[in-house]
């Protein structure tokens, strides 16, 4: 009997990329984190059993392990270039996050087996030549547990994320965020005993009550202050609400501001 000569093709789900970053602590280490969110929607991929890292240091770390920002721009180059190769030489490969600490960048990916990854890496050998040092590492992974426990964001996490995606979308509006503004936030409560020991919070916190709707599968409540945002400040804000509404069985759905343009 004859082998077959023709290599199995791997349809990889199709999905809308959606990248971030944000702060973790890994091995007690603190650690950046870019993660393409959406990755979720698809994941575990049956056809990607295997995880595949691609380990490369860089000289330039602070005292926490993060690179500096002399060293970012080296970084992305070298990121850029790899990911081009990749795109290039490997179809099996699926990058789902990049995770930087202890001095070095760890790109994960999944793939249907490892020999998957071995032209990838010869186009960065003749790439980079001497002048890249890296390692690899890989292993079995048929739940993807390392996508979930090390890249995935927490529920805080995520919701951290998000509000600095609202903020971002502010900026780009052209909002300076010089001036205070009422913020809308917004919450689903399934019990109404929940939704009174819920506001009676808000209130006493300084929190306007906007609306209080009762609908087929729960009630739904609006607040409002007049704050100030920023970066820096806008999870102070929210995350205790955030944090106060699953207390009580209850979800925080976001938030929301005018733009106010100078």
């Amino acid at each position: 009997m004859f082998k077959s000569l023709f290599r199995k093709k791997i349809e990889i789900p199709s999905h809308d990329e959606n990248w971030q970053v944000y702060f973790s602590r890994i091995n007690n280490q603190k650690a950046s984190v870019i993660v393409d969110l959406n990755v979720a929607d698809i994941a575990p991929v049956k056809d990607l059993p295997f995880v595949f890292y691609l380990i490369v240091p860089y000289d330039s770390a602070a005292e926490d392990g993060l690179p500096t920002m002399e060293s970012f721009k080296l970084i992305n180059e070298v990121e850029d270039k790899i990911a081009e190769l990749k795109d290039k030489y490997t179809k099996n490969l699926l990058h789902v996050a990049t995770i930087s600490m202890n001095a070095e960048r760890l790109q994960m990916y999944y793939c249907h087996k490892i020999s998957d990854t071995e032209a990838f890496l010869q186009q960065v050998d003749i790439a980079f030549g001497e002048r890249l040092t890296y390692q690899t590492d890989y292993r079995e992974d048929l739940k993807w547990d390392d996508f979930y426990d090390l890249a995935y964001p927490l529920p805080f996490q995520l919701e951290m994320i998000k509000n600095r995606s609202v903020v971002k979308m502010l900026i780009e509006a052209g909002d300076s965020l010089s001036q205070a503004r009422p913020i809308h936030h917004y919450l689903n409560f399934v019990e109404e005993k929940d939704v009174a020991d819920f506001l009676e919070f808000a209130e006493k916190e300084g929190f306007a009550i906007q609306s209080k709707e009762k609908e087929q599968d729960g009630w739904k409540v609006s607040i409002s202050r007049s704050d100030y945002i920023s970066y820096e400040h806008i999870d102070d804000l929210c995350l205790p609400l955030w944090e106060k509404a699953e207390a009580h069985n209850g979800h925080y759905d976001g938030w929301e501001s005018q733009v106010i343009s100078n």
